[in-house]
């Protein structure tokens, strides 16, 4: 089964920096989920390349809407980062 049938309420927040996305996951665009708490599960948005400036430093913690998940039904968030620079 995928991922999204086994966890149906996990929220996936793709930053994608400076826009510069070849293209999004099968099936990315067209996710539908049970969201009965009105909440967008599945979301893309562009965030800057900071180069170690933390004035151009985008807020992940809010562009993801961290603060609108419950404690009790999101127990840890994880972190991936591509440090390849493409």
């Amino acid at each position: 089964a995928s991922l999204r049938a086994q966890y149906p309420q996990r929220p996936f927040c793709l930053l994608v920096p400076n826009g510069a996305i070849q293209r999004l996951p099968d099936g990315f665009d067209s996710d539908t989920v049970n969201n009965p708490d009105g909440i967008d599960r599945t979301t893309a948005s562009t965030v800057n390349r900071d180069d170690q400036n933390t004035e151009l430093a985008s807020d992940w913690f809010n562009t993801c809407k961290l603060g609108e998940l419950s404690p009790s039904s999101i127990g840890f968030v994880g972190l991936f980062v591509d440090t390849s620079g493409s």
